[in-house]
């Protein structure tokens, strides 16, 4: 195992390194008349860890790539590993974050279980609402029923949040994405965006 593992980290230290020096190039003066580029959203469905709990976590990336050399600027999970769930979701608490509108949360950024929760029985009301129709009308439907129709974000009772880590709303990871893409595009004339998305 730590012959493994040991091979996967010193991976991932060579990967970070050959990202910062191409990103820092770019940052200090990548010069392009033109760019094509593709963005796209792809979701990762992680298996189950417990066998008490065999729901599935689905996070999502987006990514965006040069047309002509295929290189990839950049693909961003809706993820953050760095952050203690329990104590945020305790300060969330403390602040009234569940009761508050998403725009004025301090963890707006942050699935909380509350929103979770909120997700869950929206879209449980909204299938029973269809009565289980799959027509593209009653899909159209309920789209428009969501809180957010912006949002492409739904839970059932088959998913779940990240044990360990905090999810990110997708809307949050792909806004950092494109503003990401500004700062190293600064020196190009003119991007256009091929933008895949279901």
């Amino acid at each position: 195992m730590s012959t493994l593992y040991g091979k996967i980290d010193f991976f991932h230290r060579q990967v970070l390194a050959f990202a910062a020096v191409r990103e820092q190039r770019m940052l200090q003066g990548f010069k392009k008349n033109r760019l094509y580029l593709a963005t796209d959203r792809q979701d990762y469905v992680v298996n189950w860890t417990c066998r008490a709990d065999k729901r599935n976590v689905t996070l999502g990336a987006v990514a965006t790539a040069d047309l002509q050399s295929g290189y990839v600027f950049g693909m961003h999970l809706n993820y953050d590993a760095g952050l203690d769930r329990n104590a945020v979701e305790a300060a969330a608490k403390q602040l009234g974050d569940p009761q508050t509108p998403s725009a004025f949360r301090r963890y707006a950024r942050l699935w909380l279980e509350s929103d979770y929760q909120r997700s869950v029985n929206d879209t449980l009301n909204r299938r029973q609402a269809r009565g289980g129709q799959n027509d593209p009308a009653a899909v159209y439907a309920d789209s428009a029923a969501r809180q957010d129709p912006e949002s492409s974000e739904e839970y059932d009772q088959g998913r779940k949040l990240p044990d360990q880590g905090m999810q990110v709303h997708s809307e949050y990871t792909l806004y950092a994405h494109f503003l990401l893409l500004r700062q190293l595009f600064r020196g190009v004339g003119k991007a256009r965006f091929y933008i895949l998305d279901p």
